[in-house]
């Protein structure tokens, strides 16, 4: 029977089109009547259309973590460089740095896999999610060579970046709504999951406002800035990303100390979602222990800036 299918397929394309013309017809008769007719409904934004067209059945190597780092030097230092700068520094702003020069020290972490094999980037580039409007979009801005930079430049860097979703002013943005809202999601599907694939081994294709290495090395996002203590998020597919890492709300707790006294404890916390291709146990034992030296003292983490700049 499917011979007999793939031959017919074959024979109407090389002598009668009939076939394909009903085939259009139908297809664009069933996308009018379910996508905007019969089945149309509140749930139709962008940010729902994208996620229906990129997640299939479960199958995939992800693994998850916590990591919780005590910031209780870190508060009055990021206060310090705050009023000696005029900028606001927050915790997100500290823990997308603090990434991009965890990253730097693993190299395994900052990879993509080409043609089934594994391959370096040549930078650090952080992909932060941004929220538009009340929920309904879901941008991304990508920090390149965020291991190079200061906290000032990803700052301002970030700062333009998001003005300028919110505003609906990011062109690139911009054209991929464009299409993504014309296009019905289980044609969507391919498109995304094609598109995507050639951004993660480095192809850019400007008509579809779609840039090489789309997400970067690693997909942050702030979930402690709408008051969660604890979640993790999935990878997204299109992505193609080894590291998921979503910035938890900062806990102050009292706890007692060896002498019986009343100490204040203030932590962060850190959920991990990785590839389990691209992380082993080493690999990650290294990374949490390094993020708890680096991320709990000031000094060293000033150190450790100008050595990833450097």
């Amino acid at each position: 029977m499917t011979w007999f299918f793939i031959t017919y397929l074959l024979y109407s394309l090389h002598v009668n089109l009939t076939f394909y013309l009903i085939y259009i017809l139908l297809v664009g008769l069933y996308t009018y009547i379910t996508q905007f007719v019969i089945l149309k409904t509140p749930f139709n934004h962008m940010r729902n259309k994208v996620t229906v067209a990129s997640w299939n059945s479960p199958c995939d190597p992800q693994f998850y973590g916590q990591i919780k780092i005590d910031v209780s030097k870190i508060e009055p230092y990021l206060e310090k460089i705050s009023k000696e700068t005029g900028k606001k520094f927050t915790f997100t702003l500290f823990s997308i740095k603090l990434i991009s020069i965890l990253i730097n020290k693993f190299p395994s972490l900052n990879t993509y896999i080409k043609y089934g094999l594994i391959n370096s980037k040549a930078a650090v580039d952080l992909c932060c999610l941004v929220t538009i409007g009340e929920g309904v979009d879901l941008a991304n801005t990508v920090v390149c060579n965020s291991e190079k930079k200061s906290l000032s430049e990803i700052y301002n860097e970030l700062q333009e970046s998001v003005d300028k979703l919110r505003k609906k002013k990011n062109e690139v943005h911009n054209k991929k709504n464009k299409i993504g809202t014309t296009i019905p999601s289980f044609l969507l599907a391919p498109l995304v999951q094609i598109t995507s694939y050639l951004s993660s081994i480095g192809v850019g294709i400007k008509e579809l406002g779609m840039r090489p290495f789309e997400f970067g090395s690693c997909v942050i996002t702030s979930i402690g800035s709408i008051g969660i203590s604890d979640a993790f998020v999935p990878i997204p597919p299109p992505s193609f990303c080894p590291l998921l890492i979503s910035i938890c709300k900062k806990e102050t707790k009292y706890v007692y100390d060896k002498d019986g006294k009343i100490n204040e404890s203030k932590t962060l916390g850190f959920s991990v979602t990785a590839d389990y291709r691209f992380v082993d146990t080493m690999t990650l034992q290294g990374f949490i222990s390094e993020m708890k030296r680096i991320g709990e003292n000031p000094e060293i983490f000033e150190e450790e800036m100008k050595k990833a700049s450097s």
